[in-house]
């Protein structure tokens, strides 16, 4: 048997021992790379999913109560009940902050359309950031990414990267919308205790 052959059976029975799970360094290290990856996606994922949700929770709900204040006739901005204007001039603000902060949060952000200068800088695992390339480099790119473990990796690294980033700027707007609420509902009963009270 030549050495060319001896390398091939070599490099197909550890493959085989890979698909069988037996354990080897090499089978090992891939086994928890890929681990890992799954991990860390599906929590970015599930953490994304998340944050829109309560997004939504929150532009519905204060969409709502917005609805419900300049409707009502009684105590509503539009009513004739002078000594209720501020604190439902108050709660209207307060609740169309909430509803800026939630769109903002739940608002997909993509790059700055612009062509990069070399291949080296595009993620070619995000929409984002390959949607201005043709398709025949797409192709090329990818399966230069397939063909060279190395080069996948880092990929996968700097798009769990660009994820994160997205999930910090979802969770930031959507800290501060929770907090403009909390914040608006003290004030606002204290306001229309306050009204009631004294005026």
């Amino acid at each position: 048997m030549s050495s060319s052959d001896k390398e091939k059976f070599n490099l197909l029975a550890e493959r085989f021992n890979l698909l069988r799970g037996e354990s080897s360094e090499v089978g090992e290290d891939l086994r928890s790379t890929d681990t890992m990856f799954r991990v860390a996606y599906t929590t970015h994922i599930n953490l994304s999913k998340m944050a829109d949700r309560k997004a939504h929770l929150m532009l519905g709900l204060n969409t709502f109560v917005l609805s419900f204040v300049i409707a009502k006739k009684k105590m509503g901005v539009l009513s004739h009940i002078h000594k209720f204007l501020v604190p439902d001039i108050m709660l209207v603000l307060f609740c169309m902050t909430c509803i800026i902060l939630a769109i903002l949060a739940s608002r997909p952000a993509n790059p700055k359309k612009r062509k990069p200068e070399s291949n080296a800088s595009v993620n070619w695992l995000f929409f984002g950031s390959f949607a201005q390339h043709s398709h025949e480099e797409f192709q090329e790119n990818i399966e230069r990414l397939l063909y060279n473990p190395d080069a996948l990796r880092n990929a996968l690294i700097v798009d769990l990267y660009w994820l994160g980033v997205s999930l910090e700027r979802k969770y930031r707007y959507l800290n501060f919308c929770y907090t403009v609420f909390y914040i608006g509902l003290i004030v606002e009963a204290a306001s229309f205790a306050l009204s009631l009270a004294f005026l």
